[in-house]
């Protein structure tokens, strides 16, 4: 009996150190979402856009419009036709001129040319010309088609006015004998004006 309490005591007063931890449980399954917060108050506004532009390209094209060249012109420079073009902003007009006729030679001549321009308000040179006519003909009488495209750039700010004038004159003094005048015709030329703006130009190498 004595041996039994003692043993007791022993088994009593013992304890072991920690073991080492477990491997890790499985991860349980998500909570439930929680409620939202309360909205936060409203920034301050950027600055407003840029109203936007029109779609398509801004483009004119004016009927076309004959005139004849006679020896009683001599060599003044003859009006085809005007026309006033607005820039509607900043950018670059791109202008045509497109010309189709005849020209005749008389019969003591071995050429003949007339030139057809475009030129910008009272500026005194034209900014395109253009040489249509016979260079070195037979000396007889001949009468030849002629045609070509006239091209320009203009480059504008908004609002720009721009009064382009179409014109022709005779460019080859024998064209017509000295002195002559009256209704002869020297060429008749047709002419059509196309403008077109654009905001921005291609880049080049």
């Amino acid at each position: 009996m004595r041996l039994a309490g003692v043993a007791l005591i022993a088994l009593i007063g013992c304890k072991g150190g920690e073991g080492p931890a477990g491997n890790p449980g499985p991860q349980g399954p998500p909570g439930p979402t929680g409620a939202a917060g309360a909205a936060g108050d409203r920034g301050v506004d950027g600055m407003p856009g840029m109203a936007g532009a029109e779609g398509g390209t801004p483009f004119l094209l004016t009927q076309l419009v004959a005139r004849p060249l006679q020896y009683g012109d001599a060599d003044n420079v003859l009006e085809l036709f005007n026309q006033q073009l607005v820039a509607p902003a900043a950018g670059t007009l791109i202008l045509r001129v497109y010309t189709t006729g005849v020209v005749a030679k008389r019969q003591d001549a071995t050429s003949c040319q007339v030139e057809v321009s475009l030129r910008r308000d009272q500026q005194p040179l034209p900014l395109v010309a253009q040489s249509l006519g016979i260079v070195d003909g037979p000396a007889s009488r001949l009468e030849v088609s002629v045609g070509a495209t006239l091209a320009a750039r203009v480059d504008v700010a908004q609002g720009d006015r721009l009064l382009l004038h179409v014109e022709l004159k005779k460019k080859d003094p024998a064209c017509a004998p000295a002195g002559a005048a009256g209704p002869t015709q020297i060429a008749q030329i047709y002419a059509q004006l196309e403008a077109q703006f654009f905001r921005v130009a291609l880049p080049t190498q």
